[in-house]
């Protein structure tokens, strides 16, 4: 099972007021680095088109749930739509139709089926996907068919309230996301609010009898906002948006900037506040309540390790479990930055990232509510990337790269953008350089087992070959030409790199007072030329040729 949240349209205002309120805990701790591309969508376009990667179009995609084939699930919230993405990246809508209209509550196959801004959703453990339909205040099941999807409610209408019960009589109040347990059990953040924060919420339960579904209130107080740990109701949420639950039960919740687990004790649930502080907002790592969020908008947890993974608008961060401890470390994004940009680490922007999901391989899919897009992370990253650099003619070479995380990886250098026959390790030697080896070097890593690629940057290998001038000559304008070329009798590789100093005599001491010609080279028939104007009525000069 598979389960992953998303955004509504208060997180705008959370932006904005997060910028006015007090916010502590501002620094930011050593990256464990995933890379990050864009999946899906192309940023800054909304849109409802189905196509592969970037020709596919979004409009603020809320929820991610990852299947066992690893198909990305999106619940598309102002499309009205849930959406597949096939793991190369081919997009194709599966239920609905565009619609925003509150209150169209319809059950049917395929387009025949109606949202109104789908936000959360998961999938359970026979394929099912579970929707949070927050505006029509109902919690959706989509069943495959064949090739078809069929949509039925199972609990809540369009009226809203804080109401236990079964199927229909029981109403939910803009329900945000969902999660299931190994039971079939649904467990549903209710948000009670659209757009203000603060207004009580509760935690919700659906247990499958028979054919129906039977809806109780396991935390919280509808209308009572807080951030109180207890037991049962005795517990009271500010504003949460998230939640999974793990192989034993526990239920965690992401409220506000912090994350809360709900613990079952008997027939009771026991609230504890494990990592951050709910209205203590911020960026910076740690251990338990010492970790600062922005806003846990998304929540994900690995259920082989019982890792958390949390979207934090900017951010995407890791809560993990050492010892009785939760310790908080930093994926990817920059703090309080807003962006698009794909790379590893804090090179990567996210622009409202509200839902995170994880596929089979512990690759990371992000909804990215603000720039329209889905994006994946490897858990692998270049850390220290082929440096560029000059070797003298003849002597050896080895560039390489080094990585964070788990392999096996499998290398590919290329030279000039061409793949080198053979050059599959991390490093990359090259013996007795010559002219032939200057140029641009890069190498592609590959997860063994995903099929994953994370590109290095280019470095630029310059061979140094000592520069020969011939003797100077008079051009027929009076001007004074140099002519040069290498000891080889090629063309230096990089003429932005060399530079032609001059002098009247010899120095008799230090080296120094030699002066730069500021005038450009250029090439004849092979050989390097550049005048000098300033020799006029003077009777002799020196001159040097420097390779940078």
């Amino acid at each position: 099972m598979k389960t992953a949240s998303s955004c509504t349209v208060k997180a705008v205002f959370f932006l904005l007021a997060s910028v006015l309120l007090p916010v502590l805990g501002l620094g930011q701790n050593t990256y464990t680095p995933y890379t990050f591309i864009t999946f899906a969508g192309s940023p800054g376009i909304n849109g409802s088109n189905n196509g592969v990667g970037s020709a596919a179009h979004f409009y603020n995609p809320g929820g991610v749930a990852v299947d066992v084939s690893n198909n990305v699930y999106v619940a598309d919230q102002n499309n009205g739509l849930i959406r597949k993405i096939t793991p190369n990246g081919t997009v194709t809508t599966i239920a609905g139709t565009f619609n925003q209209v509150v209150g169209l509550l319809q059950d049917g196959t395929n387009a025949m089926a109606r949202f109104s801004h789908p936000s959360g959703v998961t999938v359970d453990g026979t394929g099912n996907l579970i929707v949070a339909d927050l505006n029509n205040n109902a919690i959706r099941k989509i069943r495959p068919s064949g090739t078809n999807w069929v949509t039925s409610t199972l609990a809540g209408t369009t009226g809203r309230g804080e109401v236990d019960g079964t199927n229909s009589a029981a109403h939910f109040y803009s329900p945000h996301d969902v999660a299931v347990d190994g039971a079939g059990n649904i467990f549903v953040v209710d948000t009670l609010s659209l757009v203000f924060t603060g207004l009580g919420s509760t935690i919700r339960k659906m247990t499958p009898l028979s054919t129906n579904w039977i809806v109780t209130t396991i935390a919280g107080q509808a209308g009572v906002p807080g951030i109180v740990d207890g037991t049962n109701r005795a517990a009271l949420f500010y504003d949460p948006e998230s939640v999974v639950v793990d192989n034993s039960g526990n239920v965690f919740v992401g409220d506000n900037a912090a994350v809360r687990e709900i613990t079952p004790l008997g027939t009771n649930w026991v609230v504890t506040t494990i990592a951050g502080s709910v209205t203590n907002y911020g960026t910076l790592d740690g251990t338990n309540n010492e970790a600062r969020f922005n806003a846990v908008r998304g929540l994900k947890m690995d259920k082989v390790n019982g890792n958390l993974y949390v979207a934090d608008l900017t951010l995407i961060r890791k809560v993990a479990l050492v010892g009785t401890n939760w310790v908080v470390t930093t994926l990817a994004g920059q703090p309080n930055v807003r962006g698009a940009n794909d790379g590893a680490g804090n090179l990567a922007q996210f622009n409202g990232a509200c839902s995170v999901a994880l596929d089979g391989y512990g690759n990371l899919y992000v909804a990215d509510f603000y720039s329209s897009t889905i994006r994946k992370g490897f858990p692998f990253a270049i850390t220290n990337q082929p440096q560029t650099q000059g070797a003298t003619l003849g002597t050896n070479v080895t560039l390489g790269v080094s990585l964070y995380g788990t392999g096996p990886f499998l290398y590919q250098w290329s030279f000039g953008g061409t793949p080198l026959t053979g050059q599959t390790n991390a490093a990359l030697p090259l013996n007795s350089v010559q002219r032939t080896n200057s140029g641009l070097y890069s190498v592609a890593v590959t997860g063994a087992d995903t099929n994953d690629i994370v590109a290095s940057s280019n470095a630029v290998l310059r061979v140094l070959v000592a520069p020969v001038l011939q003797p100077p000559q008079i051009s027929s304008d009076g001007k004074l030409r140099l002519r040069f070329q290498d000891a080889d009798g090629g063309v230096p590789f990089d003429l932005n790199s060399l530079e032609v100093q001059w002098r009247t005599s010899l120095p008799a001491g230090p080296d120094t007072n030699w002066q730069s010609l500021t005038s450009g080279f250029y090439l004849t028939n092979g050989v390097v030329e550049i005048d000098n104007t300033n020799m006029a009525g003077l009777p002799s000069g020196f001159y040097r040729v420097i390779e940078h």
